[in-house]
């Protein structure tokens, strides 16, 4: 595993409207690419590493989803209490569980699978990760769900933004966790990679 950033310290200060339309505009295809697969009810649609849980709330606050909001059952995950507490905050107005623990913690097995899973999906935590992490975390939740969609930057950003990040191409992301495709966006520079 690489090493820790302090995640509170990057986000408190980007809990605003502006920056939440930038996420929103900026991921609109991982988000769009997400919005097509939650039409499950009454299934769980969970996000590993939330952090401020944007993606989350922009899902949820998507039309289509909200008129049938109630049947789905969203679980945000992180590990830091604080970033759970901005996730909380602006996820304030849904109903939304949340969960502190390490997405590593509990992890699903072949012998105990969790059913209802219908998506597991993350924005820019696998990148924070070296292989096998990223390969246990991908063959682990492909026994709970139905569909795995994961966002990673891709190598042409060419400087990791928080100084950890593996800014890798679509040919080493095939290599390392083989995904059923990747998606990319914004002229090549992210990727959503998608598991079905």
């Amino acid at each position: 595993m690489l090493k820790r950033i302090d995640w509170y310290e990057t986000y408190v200060d980007r809990m605003n409207d502006h920056y939440y339309k930038h996420i929103k505009t900026r991921y609109k295809p991982f988000i769009d690419i997400l919005a097509s697969l939650c039409v499950a009810e009454d299934q769980w649609y969970i996000e590993l590493g939330c952090g401020a849980s944007n993606i989350t709330r922009a899902l949820i606050e998507r039309k289509t989803l909200r008129d049938a909001f109630e049947l789905k059952k969203f679980l945000v995950i992180d590990s830091c209490d604080k970033m759970l507490d901005l996730s909380r905050h602006n996820l304030r107005q849904h109903m939304v569980h949340y969960k502190l623990m390490d997405v590593f913690e509990n992890l699903p097995t072949a012998d105990q699978p969790v059913v209802g899973i219908e998506i597991t999906y993350s924005h820019g935590l696998l990148e924070h990760y070296g292989d096998k992490e990223i390969q246990l975390l991908i063959q682990r939740y492909k026994i709970a769900s139905k569909y795995q969609v994961h966002y990673v930057p891709g190598e042409k950003y060419g400087e990791p933004s928080f100084g950890d990040e593996r800014l890798l191409s679509v040919d080493a992301w095939n290599k390392i966790c083989k995904p059923t495709e990747i998606v990319t966006f914004n002229n090549g520079y992210d990727y959503a990679l998608i598991w079905r």
